[in-house]
């Protein structure tokens, strides 16, 4: 009795697995919930509204020209991120991007369902053009940090390699505190002269390193491949 029971059970849930409502609550899920796996048919859907409300109304939103061809380069990972982040911005103005994915929305409401995801996923694209703006700040604010005072280093050597930064006779015998000190103060005054300029060398100091995340001290890079060569201070 007992084992026709759990049997029944079982080919109830495979039965709802299998049923396009079941993986309709999947994919529900999956947007919903940032550790659950999205699936490849999803990201696919994902790109393909998205591009399709990019060619409708990107002139009328101003999207960057070249938006379409950063999202169709993003990998399987950042594809995932950047669902979930447009799923939470629309969630907290009470739509739901499985609006858009489903084709539910029709006339003025589709387009603003369009606008509405559009400018979700363009200010992530804006946003990860921050990111050596958004590192430069976690150093400026803690330079003392893990990791920080290695980029400290390094941005510094850009500097002197590239800028005419002198390094004062009497700090080679300074100790290593008073050497980070000049170096930071330098990079502040790189800050405050041409920030511009700055970014660019922290683009180039940073690049093909792993992207800036949070890790154990604020502004911590986690992995530092293909590191330029530091300058002795």
């Amino acid at each position: 009795m007992y084992l026709w029971l759990i049997v029944i059970a079982i080919l109830v849930v495979l039965w709802f697995a299998m049923s396009p409502r079941g993986q309709r609550t999947r994919q529900s899920l999956a947007l919903r919930t940032p550790f659950m796996p999205t699936s490849n048919s999803l990201r696919e859907q994902f790109r393909l509204a998205l591009n399709n409300a990019v060619a409708a109304r990107g002139a009328a939103l101003n999207v960057p020209n070249d938006f379409s061809s950063w999202l169709n380069n993003l990998d399987n990972k950042q594809v995932d991120e950047l669902i979930h982040q447009v799923e939470d911005a629309c969630g907290n103005g009470k739509v739901e991007l499985e609006w858009l994915l489903e084709n539910r929305a029709q006339g003025d409401m589709l387009r603003a369902l369009q606008d509405t995801v559009v400018l979700a996923a363009v200010t992530q694209y804006h946003a990860r053009e921050l990111e050596p703006f958004a590192r430069l700040e976690a150093y400026r604010k803690n330079p003392d940090a893990r990791g920080n005072q290695k980029f400290g280093q390094q941005v510094f050597a850009k500097l002197v390699s590239t800028h005419n930064v002198t390094i004062p006779p009497n700090l080679m015998l300074a100790d290593e505190k008073e050497r980070r000190a000049y170096a930071h103060d330098t990079i502040e005054q790189s800050a405050q002269n041409d920030q511009d300029d700055l970014i660019n060398i922290v683009r180039e100091t940073t690049q093909g390193q792993v992207r800036v995340t949070a890790g154990p001290l604020e502004g911590e890079i986690i992995g530092i491949p293909n590191e330029p060569q530091d300058v002795p201070l």
